[in-house]
């Protein structure tokens, strides 16, 4: 299969729903995790490029952070729930009913990446506004 290319009607949508809807995820989500350190967001940020690292990079500090820094786990816990409500958002809205599944996978992996791209770079400005850009 080649790669998947985002038509401009698609390129609109998800813009309007990362202005609208992820927008408003971040902030709520920020505002509720203030004292997460910069290499999180870092980290956060460099793994939104793909889909599948985003997942691996979250997976492993909700995992890695069980004992120690409980918060960052809660954290991890809740952005890993609102990563997959955004791939099961990409595939109602993105993915026609009558792909093979290898097809409809790749297509909502393709868009759940571009909107979880979206997601992260809200929420990381957000939590960077809220605990070092407010007077």
């Amino acid at each position: 299969m080649s790669e998947i290319q985002t038509t401009p009607a698609e390129a609109e949508t998800i813009r309007l729903l990362a202005d609208n809807d992820m927008y408003s995820r971040a902030v709520d989500l920020a505002g509720k995790q203030l004292d997460i350190s910069d290499s999180q967001l870092a980290g956060l940020r460099q793994f939104s490029r793909s889909w599948d690292d985003l997942n691996r990079f979250v997976r492993h500090q909700k995992e890695r952070h069980q004992r120690d820094k409980s918060h960052y786990q809660d954290f991890y816990n809740v952005l890993h729930t609102d990563l997959q409500d955004l791939r099961t958002s990409a595939r109602k809205e993105f993915v026609p009913d009558d792909l093979s599944k290898k097809e409809a996978r790749s297509r909502t992996d393709h868009f759940a990446g571009q909107l979880a791209q979206a997601f992260i770079q809200h929420l990381t400005a957000e939590i960077e506004w809220q605990t070092k850009g407010q007077p």
